[in-house]
């Protein structure tokens, strides 16, 4: 199965290479200088980040053994804009380009846990397209679960990213799909564990209704 992540996030500089580390992929994407990295143990790792100018934690370390047990890849990207790049293609609504992620997972997962050593109440809002509808437990509120052309549903990703089509279309199946829409406001203790969603127990469409006294 194949899930989508979109974020919005800049990182440092990419650059010199350290025992027990695997460079999977580097690329230019967009405005973003990337490498996709698999490291061998939690001590490689941290040892890449603080040779190519990475600032983390002591915090951020049991996140990452964790990631690097399961053979987890991590993503590091460096924005990278043209001086002569104009500001609204470099950032919209104050936020630089989103990166959009494309990778393989037994089940639906958002990654979370790294974004719990922050120590604050962090508003999540995260949308999933699947086969039937989903449940994030009781750590997301479901808001919508509707039936949707998949290709509609990913149009305005598709224009923030300057694109045609993905080859993500390749594998869709050619009929509707459940689109759902969580959202909640995560304590860091909610945050230490990822985002695993679930098959619902029934795949009827919803939509949150709000009662006002």
């Amino acid at each position: 199965m194949t899930f989508l992540l979109i974020v919005t996030t800049m990182i440092q500089a990419l650059g010199h290479s350290v025992a027990g580390i695997e460079i999977v992929k580097a690329k230019q994407v967009g405005l973003y200088d990337v490498k996709v990295v698999r490291g061998d143990t939690t001590e490689a790792i941290c040892a890449w980040l603080g040779e190519n100018g990475y600032g983390y934690g002591e915090n951020d370390e049991a996140v990452f053994e964790d990631y690097v047990d399961r053979g987890w890849c991590f993503v590091a990207a460096k924005l990278h804009a043209d001086p002569n790049t104009p500001e609204q293609i470099i950032v919209a609504e104050g936020m630089a380009a989103p990166l959009i992620l494309q990778f393989a997972s037994k089940s639906p997962v958002y990654p979370l846990a790294l974004t719990s050593v922050a120590g604050t109440k962090t508003e999540v809002l995260l949308y999933a397209l699947a086969d039937s509808k989903l449940t994030c437990g009781e750590r997301l509120r479901l808001q919508r679960a509707r039936e949707i052309d998949p290709e509609k549903a990913l149009h305005v990703p598709l224009a923030m990213a300057e694109v045609e089509k993905w080859a993500l279309f390749d594998d869709m199946p050619d009929k509707p799909m459940m689109l759902c829409k969580f959202k909640g406001r995560l304590p860091p203790e909610k945050m230490k564990r990822d985002l695993v969603l679930e098959p619902a127990a029934d795949n009827e469409p919803y939509r949150e209704t709000k009662v006002v006294w």
